[in-house]
């Protein structure tokens, strides 16, 4: 049976690979969009450094991954119907606001 020796050294350690799966499940947040920041302006997208800066804020967040994950869920539902006519006060996003450690999911 054809596999890897269980003694075979890999190019990484434990640590890097759970950091790895980490970041592979949180890219998908980084839909232009999905994460946005409140300035004295108002609200706008995040941009990418912006997104990478907060992007561990999502786990300590006050809801679960799980309403995470339909929020963002349904932001897709809303973005890719193709369909203008939607209001976007009833498209889901994840909001960082000025002075707040954590963000918290709108609509």
């Amino acid at each position: 049976m054809p596999g890897i020796p269980i003694d075979f050294p890999l190019p990484y350690g434990s640590d890097r690979w759970r950091a790895h799966k980490t970041i592979m499940k949180k890219i998908m947040f980084f839909r232009n969009g999905f994460m946005r920041i409140e300035t004295t302006i108002g609200q706008r997208n995040m941009t990418f450094k912006e997104m990478m800066e907060n992007i561990d804020d999502l786990d300590h967040m006050n809801y679960p991954n799980k309403e995470v994950m339909e929020a963002f869920g349904d932001f897709l539902l809303f973005n890719e119907e193709g369909e203008k006519t939607i209001d976007e006060d009833w498209i889901p996003y994840v909001l960082k606001e000025g002075g707040c450690e954590r963000m918290r999911i709108i609509n």
